[in-house]
C-alpha cells in the first residue's frame, strides 16, 4: 500500500539518501503512527541490515535477537558469522556485514524500536558511539537510521548527548499523528468512506494514529466498531492504554497519574493545579515526567498569554488516553454494547466538547490558513481572566506579528450554533476584559471556531471570523 500522506517526510528521506556524506538520522514519533511502515515501504526493504528491539527484554535476548539478524543479512550464504555476546561484538560485526555488503549507493543501516535496545549496564550507548565515531562516520555511503516511540529517550541520548555522541545526528525526523485530512484520506485507501461528521467522531475517539483505523470492520457502524474495540472482552484496543504507556516507560506509575488527572478536566491545567491533583512533590521526579509526557506527544505546553512567573498550561494532547480514561478504564463489568448505548448521552456529550477543542488546538496551521494568515509569524498562547473560576474556559490566543490578535471561542455542536443573547453578552464581557487585563494597543478579532458554523441571526455579528470543520481538513 501508498505511503499516505507524509510528503516533506518522504523528502527529507530522500535527500539523506542522496546526499553525498554519511548520514545518521533519528525518526520517532509516537507508537503505531507509522515510523516504521514509513521507513520500510520508502525504501523498499532494501536494507544492509535491520534489526528492530524487544520489548522488555533483557541484554542476553536483545543480543540473540541482533545475532539472528546478522545471520540473515550476513552476505555470504557459505560462510556464517559466530554469535557475538556483547554490543561492541555486534557493532564490530555489524561492520563487516556493512562492508561485505553488495549494496549500491548507501548502505542502509536500520535499527527500529532503538531505546529497547539500551537496557541497564549494557553499553549500547557506548557502543554505538564507537561504532558511529570510528568508523561509520567517516563513510559517505552509509545511512544509519534509528527509530523509537520513546522521543524523550532520543532527545536525552542523542539530540542532547554531553558525550561522544553530541551533535552526532545528521537528522530528525518527528513523526506526527496524521491530521484530520490525511485520516480522511487514510480512511479512502482502506475502502473505509466516512463522511466528515463521522470521521470527526472517529477522530475523538482515535486521534490521527493510522494503526487504529486499521482495525475498523467496514460492515459495522461507527459505535459497533468503538464497542468491538474498547469495550469486547476480545476488544483490540481495550488494554491500550497500559500497553502504550509500559512500552515508553520504564516506571509509568506517575505518567499515568498525572494523564489520569488531566482527562478529569475540561481545559488545560496549570502545573500547580495537576500537583495538587496528583497529590504529588513539585521535584525533579515531577518535573522529568512532564518533560518526558510532552516530548512523546502525550501532552502539550503552552504559555500563558501574559507571560506571568510559571504561567504555562498543559493539555491532554493525546485523544485515545482521554476517551480510555473517560469512558473504558477503571469500568467493572464489560458491557458489550456500550458505545452503542450511551454515545449520545451527557457524560460523552461532554467529552465531545473537550475532545473538539483538542482537536482544534492541533490543527493550529489549519486554522492559520482559514484566516489567511498561515505566512504570518504567530505565538500560540492561553489566556484565563484572572476574576475567572479555575473550571471556567480558557481561550485559545493567536497572537499575530500583523498586530492582530484572535481570541478563538472553540465550541462544539451538533448542528449550526446559535448565539443567543446570553452568550453574546459573555463573549463581548470576554474580549473587553481581555482588553482590559492585557493591555494591548493590537486589534482583537473574536473567532468562533465550531463544526457547523454560526446560525444567522441578530447576534451573529459578535464573530469577526467563523472556522468550521471543513476548514480543518
Amino acid at each position: 500500500m501508498e505511503v499516505v500522506g507524509r510528503i516533506p517526510e518522504k523528502m527529507a528521506l530522500r535527500g539523506y539518501s542522496a546526499s553525498d556524506k554519511p548520514e545518521f538520522i533519528a525518526v520517532c514519533g509516537r507508537r503505531r503512527v507509522g515510523k516504521t511502515y514509513l521507513v520500510r515501504e520508502f525504501f523498499g526493504g532494501d536494507f544492509a541490515f535491520y534489526l528492530t528491539g524487544l520489548a522488555n527484554a533483557n541484554l542476553k535476548e536483545q543480543i540473540a535477537a541482533f545475532n539472528e539478524a546478522a545471520h540473515d543479512y550476513y552476505p555470504s550464504n557459505i560462510h556464517k558469522p559466530e554469535p557475538v555476546s556483547n554490543w561492541m561484538e555486534a557493532f564490530g560485526l555489524l561492520r563487516e556485514i556493512v562492508e561485505k555488503s553488495h549494496a549500491i549507493g548507501k548502505k542502509m543501516i536500520f535499527i527500529d524500536e532503538l531505546p529497547w535496545l539500551d537496557t541497564p549496564r549494557s553499553g549500547f550507548l557506548t557502543a554505538l558511539e564507537h561504532f558511529w565515531n570510528s568508523w561509520a562516520s567517516s563513510r559517505p555511503d552509509v545511512m544509519l537510521i534509528v527509530c523509537g516511540s520513546t522521543t524523550s529517550w532520543f532527545i536525552k541520548n542523542l539530540l542532547e548527548n554531553k558525550g561522544g555522541l553530541h551533535h552526532r545526528l545528521t537528522g530528525m525526523i518527528m513523526l506526527e499523528p496524521f491530521t484530520l485530512g490525511e485520516c480522511e484520506q487514510y480512511c479512502e485507501s482502506l475502502g473505509l468512506f466516512l463522511n466528515r461528521q463521522l470521521l470527526l467522531g472517529v477522530y475523538m475517539a482515535l486521534g490521527g494514529t493510522p494503526y487504529y483505523y486499521s482495525l475498523f470492520e467496514k460492515s459495522l457502524t461507527l459505535p459497533q466498531n468503538i464497542d468491538a474495540l474498547f469495550f469486547n472482552e476480545t476488544g483490540m484496543l481495550k488494554g491500550e492504554f497500559d500497553e502504550l504507556y509500559g512500552s515508553l516507560f520504564r516506571n509509568p506509575k506517575m505518567h499515568k497519574q498525572i494523564v489520569k488527572a488531566m482527562s478529569k478536566k475540561n481545559t488545560p491545567m496549570t502545573r500547580d493545579e495537576i500537583i495538587a491533583e496528583i497529590k504529588s512533590g513539585s521535584g525533579g521526579t515531577f518535573s522529568n515526567t512532564l518533560e518526558e509526557l510532552a516530548q512523546c506527544g502525550f501532552i502539550e505546553k503552552y504559555t500563558d498569554f501574559k507571560k506571568t512567573k510559571n504561567g504555562s498550561w498543559y493539555l491532554l494532547a493525546d485523544a485515545i488516553s482521554l476517551f480510555w480514561l473517560r469512558f473504558s478504564g477503571g469500568r467493572g463489568k464489560k458491557e458489550e454494547n456500550f458505545w452503542v448505548n450511551h454515545f449520545s448521552d451527557t457524560k460523552a456529550r461532554a467529552w465531545r466538547r473537550f475532545a473538539y477543542e483538542q482537536i482544534c488546538w492541533h490543527h493550529i496551521r489549519q486554522v492559520k490558513k482559514t484566516l489567511g494568515i498561515a505566512g504570518v509569524s504567530t505565538t500560540i498562547s492561553t489566556w484565563r481572566d484572572k476574576d475567572a473560576k479555575s473550571t471556567e474556559h480558557v481561550n485559545l490566543i493567536i497572537d499575530r506579528k500583523d498586530d492582530v490578535i484572535n481570541i478563538c471561542e472553540i465550541e462544539f455542536s451538533e448542528s449550526a450554533l446559535a448565539i443567543d443573547k446570553k452568550r453574546f453578552d459573555e463573549l463581548t464581557g470576554k474580549v473587553q476584559a481581555f482588553r482590559a487585563e492585557t493591555g494591548t494597543k493590537k486589534a482583537v478579532h473574536l473567532t468562533m471556531i465550531t463544526p457547523y458554523g454560526l446560525k444567522h441571526n441578530a447576534f451573529l455579528g459578535i464573530a469577526d471570523e467563523e472556522v468550521t470543520l471543513n476548514d480543518l481538513f
